[in-house]
């Protein structure tokens, strides 16, 4: 089955053990009409086989640098036909007499699969999302179990800005609960309302996997909204720091403290970002910090020391935050 290069939910299931009507392994359904030559450093004058993309690319590699990375390549080359055709055709500079392996996958894939396998200027550290998602069915596909964990090392690092993908992948592939839990981490980073039928990998999991990641989400919420309430934040009594130049009240952890009111509407906000964002996501805009530095530059106490002790404050609720969602557990279904 072809793997197209959009997104994996429109892949469907990749069968590894495909079979021509003469029991011959097949790995493409069609040749390409007019082969061409992949660059270095896949065009070796010292390849003895060519594998062969769905869009007609030839790679020139060496059977056993594919045999070490991926076991399905290994067999293949130890079998006396395999799935290799006799002779290499197409493509400049040919070398005659060179097998060809012909692929399902798009030269897109073959170059990543090889650029794990090959050292030689080896760029998967640089690739985009959609690219890394490509990869993983067909490195599942040729059994290349060391490029499966390069892969979930990767995805790790789009836990933040692509959780739901990386979640819904990782249940789908089953790459781990640790993957999965830091996506859902990842997940609270994104507000309430989010839209996220808008995510085609959706389509790789099933209703449940999907409830359990938004009641996390809402559980989730309702715990950091409960703990970070300004009262339950501990901003402390020393007078040195600007939210005490002021007379205004509240309880904080069974006793009374006095904030200037700058710092009051500051922590309100606060509170208003945390009921979107159940993480410290919402800070990071900085909106809210101008706007409170802004407010304490009234006043001559409070102006030079703004900046640290409202760095010092959030440094306070995001422990708070952090300890909620630590509450909270993430029930895991496929």
């Amino acid at each position: 089955m072809d793997v197209p290069t959009t997104t994996i939910a429109q892949q469907g299931n990749v069968q590894s053990n495909d079979t021509s009507t003469n029991g011959t392994a097949n790995l493409n359904g069609s040749e390409p009409a007019t082969p061409t030559d992949a660059s270095f450093p896949f065009n070796s004058p010292h390849a003895d086989v060519i594998l062969r993309s769905s869009d007609g690319m030839n790679f020139r590699v060496r059977k056993a640098i594919l045999a070490e990375a991926s076991p399905f390549f290994e067999t293949m080359f130890s079998l006396p036909n395999g799935a290799e055709q006799p002779a290499h055709t197409g493509g400049s500079d040919a070398q005659p007499g060179l097998p060809v392996v012909p692929m399902s996958e798009s030269s897109t894939v073959v170059d990543g699969l090889l650029r794990f396998c090959y050292p030689a200027n080896r760029r998967l550290q640089e690739m985009k999302l959609d690219d890394v998602l490509v990869l993983l069915p067909a490195a599942r596909k040729y059994t290349m179990d060391q490029m499966v964990e390069y892969i979930i090392s990767m995805l790790r690092n789009f836990t933040e800005g692509a959780p739901l993908r990386i979640y819904c992948v990782a249940i789908h592939f089953q790459l781990g609960e640790d993957l999965i839990r830091a996506a859902a981490r990842g997940f609270l980073n994104q507000p309430v309302a989010y839209p996220y039928t808008t995510v085609a990998e959706l389509d790789l999991i099933s209703g449940s996997a999907h409830a359990r990641l938004l009641d996390y989400h809402n559980r989730c919420s309702l715990s950091v909204q409960n703990e970070t309430q300004p009262g339950m934040i501990d901003v402390g009594t020393n007078a040195a720091h600007s939210w005490a130049c002021g007379a205004e009240g509240f309880n904080s952890n069974g006793s009374r403290r006095y904030i200037t009111s700058w710092f009051s509407a500051f922590m309100q906000r606060c509170q208003q970002l945390v009921r979107q964002y159940p993480s410290r996501k919402g800070f990071d805009s900085g909106a809210s910090i101008v706007q409170a530095l802004a407010d304490a530059k009234k006043c001559d106490f409070c102006g030079p020391k703004a900046l640290a002790d409202v760095q010092t404050f959030l440094s306070l609720l995001t422990d708070s935050i952090n300890e909620a969602i630590s509450k909270i557990s993430l029930e895991i279904v496929a």
